[in-house]
Formats: structure tokens, C-alpha cells, sequence
């Protein structure tokens, strides 16, 4: 609509007054009557105008006067919104908020990120249990009290400044990923774990070349005393990380930490029965931590974890980036771990035991000198792709890089060079064991 200007307005007023000669100064400026048509002209335009501003007003995504109201009327703030920021971030998170209001498919999700902050996604599930998309609530059968399932989010447009998953609200300036995330929380189903991603091709390349210790039974890197000082001595945290392809052969040895002396602390991981992990501590006295759980399929990369929380005395076990909160407890008997700084660590094998040569493809292994967090082993684990995560550099939710005394990559590089310590104390091998430059596979998880 447009406004009549003021000389339009009052002519249109002078217009319905009678003709003749009582009424004739109502087209002759400067009278008492002109005025005080052009008084009641100009209120009149003030007026009309005013109705156009309402008009546009109660328009979430344009108004300004009742942004307070529509935040009052929308419960903002909340957990999502701050009700704080410039009138377009305001009316951007008012449009957000009605906008979820409707969100059920994985459709809507997807147009929510796109029709309100410009953000293309895709949604996808790593599951091998279900089939995506879903239609949300979904109905996931008799077990739906226990089932939980995972659905990947990826960020199709976001700049490579580090890698994925984060925590929210993210640190490197987007707002809008933030609440978009916060909101995808509260929407997606309780038995749903969400995780944002990005597939920006990541800068740092750990090489494509693993380790085949699969040709003899005494395939072993041996590494020098005072390596594995520091790894659990002490009862002190400690975190144990491998990636492996195995082929399934019983007792496989993947790390064993021991010692010069029986005062030395004891620490085995290996696969047993082809595919389940084995964790086993023992120290001194011979009291025995012994945790088991599900190690995947034969034949494919896997990422192995386990944390020791001294405040707790317990293991917490982690296969493919994800806790496995009921492992089989073989044996959970308090212990006086001790350290000594003649230590030395296997890599393959069990300091030169015959028959328990890892049976696979080795790609890395890494010790911390503490325990990571869920989140922390979540971002390592980098939806798979353990061939472009740095471990000597914080990003996103890892954050112990500093702490990472050794981590090895056997096949990055050719014999005399297996397994060069990339981590913070550096130990160089003591010797190679039945392996050669043939044994390098051009094989990682990526």
C-alpha cells in the first residue's frame, strides 16, 4: 500500500465537504479550514502508516517492535536460545524455534538447517542395525528400551579448521551450528546418540601403510627399557590405544608392558577366541584386572581403548569410538601397580613368546599418561578414518596431546624404521623381530 502524501491527503478530505459558499476556503490556503484539514491529514498518514508498520511487525522474520513479545510467546529465553544478540540473530533464533516446532522427519531436519541458517546436511547411520532415514518417533521393536543407535549429521559447508566431532557450543565463531546442534538434541530420540561431522578433507595423513604381523609366530618390535614407564606404574591413569585388522586367530598379542623386575607392573592386550578384546593388569603380588569385550568383525579396522580410572580402580573399554558399559569382568582385584624405569614394551607379541604373535594388520598403537574422556576417544576414533587424526595435536575435543608419551605407526615407514615414536618422549626400537619391508600393507583405516 502506499501512503498518500500530505497535499493528497487533505485534498481527499476537502473533497467530502459540501460545495458552496460556507465551505469555499476549504481549497484556499492559509484559511482556519485548509488547516486544519492538512492537521487531520497528516494524523491520518501517521495512522495509515503505522497500520502498514503492524502489518509487517507481526511477521516473525521482519519484526522488530514485538521481537519481545514473540520471544515471550515462544518461551526464549531457553537451553537453545539466549534471547540475546543483534535483531537479526533474534529473529533468526524466533524463526528457528517455530520452525522445530514441526520437526519429525529426517527431512524436516534437514530443511531446518537449510530454510534457517543456509547449512546443507546430510543425515546418515553407521548402524548396520536399522535403515535411514527414519521417521521419527521410530519404533524400534522389543528391545527398544535397550537399543540405542547413532546418526551422523555432516556439515557439508564448514571450513576445514580441525577435525569433527566437537563440543557445543563450537569455539571457532558458528553460532548457528551451535543451536542447530542444541536443537537436533532436544528433537532426535532418546535412544539416539548424534554426532556432528564434516567431510572436508583433513590436512594431516598418517600414511597408508600398516603392518602385517601375521607371517611368523614371533613377529615382534621390541622397544628399550623406560618406555613403558609411566604406563600404569603408580596406580596412576593411563590410556592404551590400538588400531587393528585381524584375522582372527586366538591370542593375539597386540601391546605387553613389563619389567626388568617382579616390582614392575604388568599390562597385556590381545584378542582371544578371534573377536573379543583382552585386557589383563597384574602386578606385583599377582592381583589381576582382567576385562573382556566385543573386539567387531574379523577382516576390518577397529580401534581398540582402554582407560584406567584410579579414583574408581576400574578399566572403561571402548571399541570403534563407543564405551562398552557391560564388559565381561574376568577378574577386578585391587592392586599396588609399581613402576621402574627399566620398563620395556612388545609391540606384537609377548616379549618373544612363541604362538602369541598378533594375528593381523597393526596400522597404530599410542599410550597416555592419563585417562582420555569419552569425548576425547569419541573424536580419535573420527568416525573411522584413524589415518587422518593427528594424536600429537589438541583439536576439537581432544585435548591430551601433551600427554601422549608414545605413539607408533609400525608400517608409516620402511625397516630400520618400524614403529618410529612420534609421541612426546620418543623411544626408539631396541630390535625387529621376523619382520621385513615386505610385511608393510598399503592398508589403514581411512
Amino acid at each position: 500500500m502506499t501512503l498518500k502524501t500530505l497535499d493528497e491527503q487533505t485534498q481527499s478530505l476537502a473533497s467530502y465537504l459540501p460545495t458552496g459558499r460556507a465551505f469555499g476556503a476549504k481549497n484556499i490556503q492559509d484559511t482556519v479550514t485548509r488547516g486544519l484539514l492538512v492537521g487531520l491529514s497528516g494524523e491520518l498518514i501517521r495512522n495509515e502508516a503505522l497500520i502498514e508498520e503492524f502489518k509487517q511487525e507481526i511477521i516473525p522474520d521482519e519484526t522488530v517492535e514485538f521481537l519481545s513479545e514473540w520471544e515471550s510467546a515462544l518461551a526464549i529465553p531457553d537451553g537453545c536460545f539466549t534471547g540475546n544478540g543483534t535483531d537479526d540473530e533474534r529473529r533468526q533464533d524466533i524463526l528457528a524455534k517455530l520452525a522445530s516446532l514441526g520437526v519429525q522427519t529426517a527431512e524436516d531436519f534437514r530443511l531446518l538447517a537449510l530454510q534457517i541458517y543456509d547449512l546443507n546436511i546430510t543425515i546418515t547411520t553407521p548402524e548396520e542395525t536399522g535403515v535411514f532415514p527414519w521417521t521419527f518417533p521410530h519404533t524400534f521393536g522389543i528391545d527398544a528400551r535397550t537399543a540405542r543407535f547413532t546418526i551422523q549429521i555432516n556439515l557439508e559447508d564448514v571450513g576445514a579448521l580441525a577435525r569433527f566431532p566437537y563440543t557445543f557450543p563450537i569455539q571457532f565463531g558458528g553460532r548457528e551450528i551451535a543451536i542447530l546442534d542444541c536443537l537436533f538434541q532436544q528433537l532426535k530420540p532418546a535412544n539416539v546418540d548424534l554426532f556432528i561431522t564434516s567431510e572436508i578433507p583433513p590436512s594431516f595423513d598418517g600414511g597408508a601403510n600398516s603392518l602385517d604381523f601375521s607371517g611368523d609366530v614371533t613377529n615382534e618390535l621390541r622397544f628399550g627399557g623406560g618406555v613403558a614407564t609411566g604406563f600404569g606404574g603408580g596406580n596412576s591413569a593411563y590410556t592404551f590405544m590400538a588400531w587393528v585388522k585381524h584375522d582372527g586367530g586366538p591370542n593375539s598379542v597386540i601391546i605387553h608392558a613389563d619389567g626388568t623386575t617382579g616390582s614392575d607392573n604388568h599390562i597385556l592386550a590381545h584378542i582371544t577366541s578371534g573377536t573379543v578384546f583382552d585386557m589383563q593388569t597384574t602386578d606385583f603380588s599377582g592381583n589381576l584386572k582382567h576385562y573382556q569385550w566385543p573386539s567387531g568383525a574379523i577382516n576390518a579396522w577397529h580401534q581398540a581403548v582402554a582407560v584406567y580410572d584410579p579414583i574408581v580402580d576400574e578399566l572403561k573399554v571402548y571399541v570403534d569410538g563407543v564405551e562398552d558399559t557391560s564388559p565381561t569382568v574376568v577378574s577386578n582385584v585391587a592392586q599396588t601397580m609399581t613402576d621402574g624405569p627399566l620398563r620395556s614394551l612388545h609391540l606384537g607379541n609377548e616379549n618373544g613368546v612363541a604362538n602369541d604373535a598378533y594375528d593381523g594388520l597393526i596400522y597404530a598403537a599410542g599410550i597416555w599418561n592419563v585417562g582420555l574422556t569419552a569425548l576425547e576417544v569419541a573424536a580419535s576414533f573420527n568416525s573411522g578414518d584413524g589415518r587422518h587424526f593427528d594424536l600429537t595435536t589438541n583439536q576439537g575435543d581432544y585435548q591430551s596431546a601433551s600427554l601422549l608419551p608414545h605413539w607408533w605407526r609400525p608400517g608409516n615407514e620402511p625397516s630400520p624404521n618400524f614403529g618410529r615414536d612420534s609421541g612426546t618422549l620418543p623411544v626408539d626400537l631396541t630390535s625387529i623381530v621376523a619382520l621385513t619391508d615386505s610385511d608393510r600393507t598399503a592398508d589403514a583405516p581411512q
